[in-house]
C-alpha cells in the first residue's frame, strides 16, 4: 500500500527549526519500494529560502515528505533525480495542492544538486 505508515511522528526540537525523529516512520512508493527513515533522523523541513517563508514555510503539509526527501539525500540510497521523484510522489499523496507540489519539487531539482552532492562528499570522507 502507497504511502506513508504514520500521519504524526515524534520528534524533538533544540532550536525550533532543526528536528530530528524519534522513532522510525516508513514510505511506499507507488512502485512498491518501502523505504525506511530511522529514528534519529534530521531535517529542518523544507529547505526554502528565507524570502518565501511567507508562501512556503519550513514546515507545513509538505514537512513528512521533506524529512522522507532530507534522509534520501543524506543517505544518497537513489541518485538525485529519483530521489526529487519520491518527494514529490510523496507531497501528492499527502494531498499537497498540486501546484504547490510542483513550485518545491522545481525547486529541489534547480537547486538540490548542491545538497546532494554535498553529502555526498561527507559519505566519501568517512
Amino acid at each position: 500500500m502507497e504511502g506513508f505508515d504514520k500521519e504524526i511522528l515524534a520528534t524533538r526540537s533544540a532550536d525550533g527549526r532543526h528536528v530530528t525523529t524519534l522513532e522510525e516512520f516508513s514510505y511506499t512508493t507507488k512502485a512498491g519500494e518501502v523505504i525506511i527513515v530511522p529514528a534519529g533522523t534530521q531535517s529542518d523541513g523544507a529547505s526554502t529560502p528565507r524570502i518565501f517563508w511567507r508562501f512556503l514555510p519550513p514546515f507545513g503539509p509538505y514537512w513528512l515528505p521533506a524529512l522522507l526527501h532530507d534522509f534520501l539525500y543524506q543517505k544518497g540510497l537513489f541518485p538525485q533525480p529519483k530521489c526529487d521523484q519520491i518527494f514529490k510522489e510523496a507531497m501528492l499523496f499527502n494531498k499537497v495542492n498540486s501546484l504547490k507540489a510542483w513550485v518545491i519539487y522545481t525547486g529541489v531539482r534547480i537547486g538540490g544538486w548542491v545538497a546532494y552532492g554535498n553529502y555526498r562528499k561527507k559519505e566519501k570522507q568517512k
